[in-house]
């Protein structure tokens, strides 16, 4: 009996663990493959950690405004994002001049429209179904 109970408990444990294998694979492909979208999107950059802060202020503005409607200021995106005001303000400034953030006395807000001319983008369409597709099987 006893030897049952530890077979039993030592196959779900395995269950468990491959299991848990199988969703981290899924969650590292989708990372993996909206990262090289990402890469190619930004082709002129060719290194995706040159524009890495970019990403990571540019992305928190769109959740934050998203959220709450309202512009998101320097002091707020740095808790977000973990990275300094200066650095917040440097790189939400560089995203007004290439047209995806606008700036106000309130903060920073995303550009609606900016992902309008990036909505036909294939890496997007692409990322979009990675995402829906792990969604998917992670749900299994």
């Amino acid at each position: 009996m006893l030897r049952r109970q530890i077979d039993g408990g030592y196959d779900a444990v395995m269950r468990d663990i491959e299991q848990e294998t199988r969703q981290s694979i899924i969650i590292t492909r989708l990372l993996l493959l909206c990262l090289r979208a990402l890469q190619l999107w930004h082709r002129q950059d060719r290194n995706i950690e040159k524009i890495f802060p970019e990403l990571l202020v540019g992305m928190a503005i769109l959740v934050r405004t998203a959220r709450q409607q309202t512009p998101c200021s320097a002091s707020a995106l740095s808790r977000i994002t973990g990275m300094s005001r200066q650095t917040v303000r440097r790189r939400a400034n560089d995203l007004v001049r290439f047209g995806v953030l606008s700036k106000s006395d309130d903060g920073y807000a995303f550009n609606v429209g900016y992902l309008g001319n990036k909505a036909d983008n294939r890496h997007v369409r692409r990322t979009r179904s990675a995402i829906l597709a792990a969604a998917a099987l992670l749900q299994r």
